[in-house]
């Protein structure tokens, strides 16, 4: 992980109001559990998206559902299909990293009760960048 922090002018002082640090996750997408991605899905859209109907919501987690179901390999004549990850390349792998990541942080980190004060202004964003 790199850690960085942003000095303010040339007078030495740390800005502690700003915090930002680089983590390269391996095999991030690879290695989602679709359950966690769909359990993230679902908060982001009861926090975000309280106006979606129930039958677009449905539609709309079918169809999330539906790109883990079309990631297939073939390997010879035999065909394998994927248990975890999310298929790269696509449209919406990356907004489902960020789902799941921050669902799971929202659970381990960003809670009042573990986050520090020093971190109020903590973001984070995932991109496929390699």
């Amino acid at each position: 992980a790199v850690v960085s922090t942003q000095s303010t002018g040339g007078s030495g002082l740390v800005d502690d109001s700003w915090f930002s640090f680089s983590i390269d996750i391996v095999s991030l997408y690879d290695s989602l559990r679709h359950e966690v991605v769909m359990d993230g899905l679902d908060d982001a859209m009861d926090s975000c998206r309280q106006e979606w109907s129930a039958d677009f919501r449905a539609w709309f987690k079918d169809l999330i559902k539906l790109s883990f179901e079309s990631a297939v390999l073939k390997n010879g004549n035999q065909w394998y299909e994927g248990v975890n990850g999310v298929p790269t390349g696509g449209i919406n792998s990356v907004d489902c990293g960020n789902i799941a990541l921050y669902f799971v942080l929202k659970h381990l980190v960003y809670r009042e009760e573990v986050k520090p004060v020093e971190l109020q202004n903590l973001d984070r964003f995932v991109d496929d960048i390699s």
